[in-house]
């Protein structure tokens, strides 16, 4: 699993470029989110970025939502909700690519985790938009206002038992918000649609409720 870290700040936020092979609309944020981010002045003072380019390789190649074995891996960690078999696994993290991030969040452990999504319009349902796990509604809504992707929290979607979301979010209380952008549209129009939402939760630092959080964590 390929990652980088930039910066050296005490709050510490990884991005995942993408978890499932068909959904490749983040792929130009993932390529420029570095340098947007060294370009914001101070930030790289304050904070830490990792950036994942992609955990499903496999998948990204035969554009399929799950890996080599048809597991999807974002259901394949060991969060409480979890529930073998199908497409979700054998057992939490019996895939090497969910391993691999579940050690990677869980020895940065991080104040803040983003993830790149993509979705088919339903009817009436939002074009794109921002969903999160956890205590992430206030960043949610921040995003929402820079990007106007509207906020839909986990609890009115359907189920996602051992989800990224619901072992991170809800099991380890941290801040998770999956940006789910409209499937098949222009990745550089997802990037330019979303970098100053990207680059202002990972900031935050006009946000003195979320600081005094990442202070004490």
């Amino acid at each position: 699993m390929w990652h980088r870290t930039i910066g050296s700040g005490p709050r510490r936020v990884v991005w995942i470029g993408g978890i499932h092979g068909d959904e490749s609309e983040g792929i130009t944020a993932t390529k420029h989110l570095g340098e947007a981010f060294v370009e914001v002045s101070g930030l790289c003072k304050e904070v830490t970025l990792i950036i994942v380019e992609d955990i499903n390789p496999d998948g990204r190649i035969h554009k399929t939502r799950g890996n080599a074995r048809g597991v999807d891996l974002n259901r394949n960690y060991p969060a409480k909700n979890y529930k073998s078999g199908g497409s979700r696994g054998a057992k939490p993290i019996s895939e090497p690519e969910a391993e691999a991030l579940y050690h990677l969040l869980i020895k940065s452990d991080p104040h803040l985790v983003l993830v790149a999504h993509s979705w088919g319009r339903r009817k009436k349902g939002p074009r794109a938009f921002i969903n999160f796990d956890g205590p992430a509604q206030g960043l949610a809504e921040e995003f929402s206002h820079h990007s106007k992707y509207p906020v839909v929290p986990s609890s009115k979607m359907h189920g996602t038992p051992g989800s990224l979301g619901s072992f991170i979010g809800i099991d380890k209380g941290i801040p998770i918000l999956t940006i789910e952008y409209e499937r098949g549209s222009d990745p550089q129009r997802c990037w330019e649609e979303t970098k100053e939402a990207i680059l202002a939760v990972i900031d935050d630092r006009n946000n003195d409720e979320h600081l005094i959080k990442s202070a004490d964590k």
